[in-house]
């Protein structure tokens, strides 16, 4: 029983370090990935009836990206590898979000969730949220230029004002001693 524990906590250590360096790797993947994605949709060269246009849209998307986002192109091969084998399409996705932990991801695969339930198109839903991403991104680049000068102070205080004081500062220091040895 000690030894179940044992694995146990192992295995949750390591799917944690895991999703962590998903989590690392996953924050530069997603701005250009959903306009990406929305070309590949518009494209549609699977031309078969009998192909659905996520998976032709998983398939099409994976690969090609395996050069300047590998991360993404191995999770969404891994997802048509799993509705090949037999799962549905809203089990790997929902997979999909727990194997990343990505907050983005998850989201991403909400929607489209909700796209596979409700019938919508791929296309339509990936240009929604590929600017719903843009916003988010110019937030977070706005938010981290606010705290850059937040950032910045402590530097400033300890070590540029006093270097530029001893500068500012030590001609008239030196000037003054000289004046008051005089009046001795």
């Amino acid at each position: 029983m000690a030894a179940f524990g044992q694995l146990w906590i192992l295995n949750t250590a390591a799917y944690g370090i895991v999703v962590a360096a998903h989590q690392r790797r996953g924050i530069t993947i997603l701005p250009s990935a959903p306009s990406l994605s929305r070309m590949a949709t518009n494209a549609n060269p699977c031309s078969s009836a009998n192909t659905p246009k996520f998976n032709c849209w998983t398939w099409m998307f994976g690969p090609p990206m395996k050069i300047t986002h590998p991360v993404l192109s191995e999770e969404l091969q891994f997802v048509n590898l799993e509705m090949r084998i037999g799962k549905t399409r809203i089990d790997a996705l929902r997979e999909l979000a727990r194997r990343t932990g990505l907050d983005d991801i998850k989201a991403l695969t909400a929607m489209l969730i909700q796209t596979e339930r409700f019938g919508t198109s791929i296309a339509q839903s990936l240009r929604v949220y590929s600017d719903d991403m843009r916003i988010k991104r110019r937030q977070r680049a706005e938010e981290m230029s606010a705290k850059t000068s937040v950032k910045m102070v402590p530097p400033l205080v300890f070590f540029i004002f006093p270097a530029l004081m001893v500068v500012i500062l030590g001609p008239a220091v030196l000037t003054l001693m000289q004046q008051f040895k005089v009046f001795k």
